[in-house]
């Protein structure tokens, strides 16, 4: 039987992203630069780690991604990454916050046995949604209309 292994992905700073393929012999990581081209070098990135690792998709049995404080558009990427990658694989993708990544990436496969938090965002505050300008007009003659009645 086929070892099984790992992939994790971390793309929260706004500089650079990492990618990992974890068994318990050890990490093969890919660090990529990041910036506006993120969701654009990610698969690539993938397939060159994949490759450099001599791992198939068919080989990896969780995807591990990180959350917490850093680029939005950064954690959104990664999140959506992991969860097609898990839903087309039919394998769990879950998120581990930052502040828990080991140093060493094995480790992760230790935390995985007991870890059981489905792929969600979290982020550094409450979101910020802003209303597009139709919808504060129509609320602006709303709070019009609520005065003079």
């Amino acid at each position: 039987m086929k070892q099984r292994h790992l992939l994790f992905i971390n793309t929260l700073s706004p500089d650079k992203s990492r990618l990992a393929i974890v068994c318990a012999e050890g990490a093969v990581d890919e660090v990529f630069p990041a910036g506006r081209g993120r969701s654009e070098t990610i698969e690539s990135s993938l397939l060159v780690l994949l490759r450099r690792a001599g791992v198939s998709l068919k080989q990896i049995y969780c995807v591990i991604v990180a959350v917490g404080e850093g680029s939005f558009t950064g954690q959104r990427t990664g999140l959506a990454v992991a969860r097609a990658l898990g839903f087309s694989l039919g394998i769990p993708s879950v998120s581990i916050v930052t502040e828990k990544i080991p140093r060493d990436l094995t480790e992760l496969l230790s935390i995985m046995s007991s870890h059981k938090n489905e792929a969600k965002p979290r982020y550094g505050g409450p979101p910020h949604i802003t209303f597009p300008k139709v919808i504060k007009k129509i609320a602006k003659i709303k709070r019009k209309l609520q005065k003079i009645v």
